[in-house]
């Protein structure tokens, strides 16, 4: 299992903005080369710190509720800013509970290469900007939340840089302040993460917090472990505007879901039985794609 995380510093990554990854967290029986818990984090640590995220990349990684803290703790000493806990949740699937309580959920930590000091500096001019333009306007902030639709506290958020609580308005929130205030577009940047001709109806990164799924699995047998396609293409669709990188790829299911959502994949598997499936089926994909597009340009 080292093989994987060490392979990582004798590689160039271009063009990965993203991890999203199922590392072995020790709770699969069935498959040989599961770990302890503790002997996963270790890996997940090192992998976190030879991928070289750019600033604000998103990593995102599937652990158990058994042990959230130790993962959370990774993520940390990683150098990672933690973000939230997405969760899969199996109503009958085979997820173990925990005394009867803590249904059947799996946690997706989300975490982020983050620097404060640019991120503040960011909402500050965003935040005088909106100022000038609602004294401009002769916008309150309470009228402004009225005909935006949302709690004069939030905007209070949006335009006081010094504010504990601050946040930028999600592209919903950002399009009626433009509408309202008549904004000239300095920051339409806050609209889209990607450019607007490749995700034109593209909303923040996060669109759901809880995955309501009927199994852990994918159903495709190919590996013991292996996670539903439609939560792993979400991922890649809302963390990723480039490429992914996998550490412990398993039978490429988010490799798949890169071929399908047009980003950059490497993929690192130290089971060579895994690996040649992951092949298989990353180019299974990539030749579907070639066929359809070729059908396409007959027409």
């Amino acid at each position: 299992m080292i093989g994987c995380v060490t392979f990582l510093g004798d590689i160039r990554l271009r063009g990965i903005d993203a991890i999203v990854t199922d590392p072995p967290y020790g709770e699969c029986g069935e498959f040989e080369e599961s770990t302890s818990p503790k002997e996963a984090a270790c890996l997940v640590e090192q992998a976190l710190q030879s991928v070289p995220l750019p600033l604000n990349g998103l990593a995102c990684v599937f652990w158990t509720m058994r042990s959230l803290d130790l993962m959370l703790d990774t993520v940390r000493r990683a150098g990672l800013t933690y973000r939230r806990t997405l969760t899969m949740y199996l109503p009958n699937g085979s997820a173990r509970p925990f005394r009867g309580w803590l249904p059947r959920v799996q946690p997706i930590l989300v975490a982020q290469r983050y620097s404060p000091r640019r991120s503040a500096a960011f909402h500050r001019r965003v935040a005088a900007y909106l100022r000038r333009a609602m004294t401009a306007c002769e916008v309150s902030r309470s009228e402004l939340a009225r005909r935006v639709g949302c709690d004069p506290r939030l905007v209070r958020k949006w335009t006081h840089g010094r504010d504990p609580g601050w946040c930028l308005p999600t592209p919903r929130f950002y399009r009626c302040l433009k509408r309202v205030l008549k904004l000239d577009g300095t920051f339409d940047c806050l609209l889209d993460r990607a450019p607007a001709s490749a995700h034109p109806q593209r909303e923040f990164a996060y669109h759901h917090d809880c995955y309501v799924v009927e199994s852990a699995r994918n159903g495709s047998g190919q590996h013991p472990a292996e996670k539903p396609l439609s939560v792993v293409q979400h991922l890649v669709d809302s963390a990723s505007d480039e490429g992914v990188i996998d550490p412990f790829m398993g039978s490429g299911t988010t490799g798949v879901a890169c071929v399908r959502a047009g980003r950059r994949f490497v993929g690192i598997e130290r089971n060579k039985k895994f690996f040649r499936r992951a092949v298989k089926r990353i180019e299974g994909e990539l030749s579907g794609l070639r066929s359809s597009d070729a059908a396409e340009g007959t027409g």
